[in-house]
């Protein structure tokens, strides 16, 4: 039985057993990875997998089920499960939509081209990047990961009302990280991207930025412990911004979890800070024209001049707010629709990174992070080892190291100064410029 025959028996029996409303996803993912170590193979795997769920209500309760295997008797005994299911289940306040016109965009999320890379292609190219660095560079002393991947996959989504809409993507990655020895000091540096089009992976950068990122920290040392400016590296801004930037999910408004809980049309910000999702820009990983439960993407902004001003729904929190959904619901095969960011982007600003870096008598300029465990972003706090570099009238002085950087994000969104005029150039949903912040705690 073919997928949208599967989709279409499930619908058929939730009707016919009482549902209310249902929807049904269908998924089906591609992976192959190469990794190699001291020119051999170390690890090859391919897998493929599919699956279909079902979300239905039934007397205004939720159930879920999902199977793997797509046979009739498969289908038949995950919808059984979703309708006992739903006998159990909590009350889910919802209105799935009619079927919607998506706007004929090119968002080039697919590559037919990547479908012809091989195996043996990735594998040749891993080669070439372990093989490179300590070529290039006497310093380098192993190369302890380098590899390939090539991703595929494939979704389709049904629901009651007539919706059907199907949607593909791909993507290769690679990574190179490398350590790097000067005496007893040893430093690792890194690096990782993406892209569409197997000609756009250039090993020459991956090989370049990785000896760069291990040997720029080799003399490193502490510095004195105290609150000082500090500049974000924008290779680090965006992943940092975005693990607080989850409370401006509706969710974790919900739960009681979200510091931005009841802020919408307030500021919280320096004037400075814009943040939208940007779901429709082409070439991006985090791109698409509709989310799980079928709404269309849009721009969605969050913070415009320093004031809040939306939060990130799915259809259920849009409901329960009272508020529009954004589009931005997020579904695996089971369980309950949660909520992503689609492109999270943080403006850029009008300043180099220079200007930034000399803007005070001295900084730390953070260019890695080391763990996150004691971040929250409940509560907001930061607490996390960092490596960069200490600089004095605009000019890096030396490597630091074996630092702490503490504060709190929601009092550091208030005191950012000024943000550069660029973002970091990998294939990232998340992007933000290097980020100038007054003053943050340092310790050793």
């Amino acid at each position: 039985m073919d997928d949208w025959k599967c989709m279409e028996m499930a619908l058929d029996l939730a009707m016919k057993g009482g549902a209310d409303q249902a929807d049904v996803v269908q998924n089906t993912s591609l992976s192959e990875e190469v990794e190699v170590f001291e020119g051999q193979i170390a690890k090859a795997e391919s897998s493929t997998s599919s699956g279909v769920g079902i979300r239905l209500l039934k007397g205004g309760k939720a159930g879920y089920a999902y199977t793997r295997r797509m046979s009739e008797q498969s289908i038949s005994v995950m919808v059984q499960d979703a309708l006992d299911q739903s006998e159990l289940g909590s009350e889910l306040k919802l209105d799935l939509p009619t079927q919607v016109e998506v706007p004929d965009l090119d968002l080039e999320d697919w590559n037919e081209g990547l479908m012809d890379v091989t195996m043996g292609d990735l594998k040749d190219i891993s080669l070439e990047m372990e093989a490179r660095p300590r070529q290039e560079d006497a310093r380098i002393e192993n190369v302890p990961h380098a590899g390939m991947g090539k991703g595929a996959s494939w979704s389709r989504l049904m629901n009651h009302k007539g919706m059907r809409l199907e949607e593909r993507s791909n993507d290769l990655s690679g990574y190179l990280y490398v350590v790097a020895a000067e005496g007893e000091q040893k430093k690792t540096g890194g690096f990782g991207d993406g892209s569409r089009s197997l000609s756009d992976i250039s090993v020459d950068r991956m090989v370049e930025r990785s000896i760069q990122y291990s040997t720029e920290l080799l003399g490193a040392r502490p510095v004195a412990g105290g609150e000082h400016p500090v500049v974000i590296s924008n290779r680090i801004s965006a992943s940092l911004l975005a693990m607080y930037f989850s409370s401006v999910s509706a969710e974790m408004v919900l739960k009681g979890q979200s510091r931005f809980e009841g802020k919408v049309g307030e500021k919280v910000a320096v004037d400075g800070l814009q943040v939208s999702c940007e779901p429709l820009i082409p070439g991006m990983p985090g791109s698409r024209l509709f989310d799980d439960e079928g709404l269309l993407c849009q721009r969605t902004p969050i913070i415009e001049s320093g004031v809040l001003k939306s939060f990130t729904h799915n259809l259920e929190t849009a409901a329960l707010m009272g508020q529009q959904p954004t589009g931005h619901g997020s579904r695996g095969l089971g369980g309950r629709t949660g909520i992503g960011f689609s492109n999270l982007l943080v403006s850029k600003g009008e300043q180099s990174l220079d200007e930034l870096l000399g803007a005070h008598s001295s900084c730390l300029y953070v260019t890695k992070l080391e763990g996150g465990a004691a971040c929250s972003p409940v509560s907001g706090e930061i607490s996390i080892g960092i490596q960069g570099f200490w600089v004095e009238n605009g000019k890096i002085v030396h490597p630091v190291d074996a630092m702490t950087l503490s504060g709190n994000f929601f009092d550091m969104i208030h005191n950012i100064e000024g943000f550069s005029n660029t973002w970091y150039d990998s294939f990232s949903s998340n992007k933000a410029p290097d980020l100038l912040v007054r003053g943050m705690a340092l310790s050793g």
